[in-house]
């Protein structure tokens, strides 16, 4: 680490903690140590310190650490904020955060989906590296991201980095809105369309035969369930 820090006068210099505990900020003991020797051995006295905010796993994640969040991926993103929160506040030697977790969250809201990952963990090699680059360059640049037009087309190694331009709108949106807000999710314009499910009145039979068998019949509605062609039905009632 020493090398590092003495190899360029750095203008900022990076921290985080490992993803399966940065939301767990009673694994930050040695944090003041850290900073401490980053401010010894930095070759820039001026040099910014940030503190980089990792995101919460896929919800179908495999990942053994996702058990400390109870494998809830919005417990995990919560975590993450306050810990983001906790060392803005104690630690004075932070000057600021690099909201990658709340841009992948902000796109999750998106018609994209949670599918920015590759393992469930880990960015995706497309759009996922792709928009935590735009994040940290916005961060630190307050370029407007929209004006970035380049975007990886490439293929490595039988790896493809290739982004989708179809995608561009919604992950500059997601990035623009968590440099705004780092600390919540915005929701995005590209949400998923919904369509509300027809219902309709319960008769009086209907009511009857909820009431027998012990439920209440006002919390329940009858489906307009339409039959499609190929379409597969399997009751979990016996």
């Amino acid at each position: 680490i020493r090398y590092a820090l003495q190899s360029e006068e750095w203008d900022i210099i990076t921290i985080q903690q490992v993803s399966q505990n940065s939301g767990m900020t009673e694994t930050f003991g040695n944090l003041q140590n850290i900073l401490d020797y980053i401010k010894q051995y930095s070759k820039n006295p001026d040099a910014k310190i940030y503190w980089h905010m990792t995101w919460a796993y896929q919800q179908n994640s495999t990942h053994s650490g996702f058990a400390n969040y109870g494998k809830d991926q919005m417990t995990m993103y919560n975590a993450i904020l306050d810990a983001g929160k906790h060392v803005l506040e104690n630690y004075e030697d932070i000057d600021g955060v690099i909201p990658s977790g709340t841009a992948v969250q902000n796109l999750r809201t998106s018609d994209f989906g949670d599918k920015v990952t590759r393992d469930g963990y880990h960015m995706s090699w497309s759009t996922g590296r792709y928009m935590t680059a735009l994040t940290w360059f916005h961060t630190f640049t307050g370029y407007p991201v929209e004006y970035v037009e380049w975007y990886p087309t490439h293929s490595r190694a039988g790896i493809s980095y290739a982004v989708n331009p179809d995608d561009l709108d919604v992950i500059r949106e997601s990035v623009t809105n968590a440099v705004k807000d780092p600390f919540k999710v915005t929701t995005s314009q590209f949400a998923p369309i919904v369509e509300p499910v027809k219902t309709t009145a319960l008769t009086d039979a209907d009511r009857k035969l909820l009431k027998d068998a012990g439920f209440n019949p006002d919390e329940y509605a009858v489906l307009e369930l339409e039959m499609h062609i190929q379409g597969y039905y399997n009751s979990s009632s016996a």
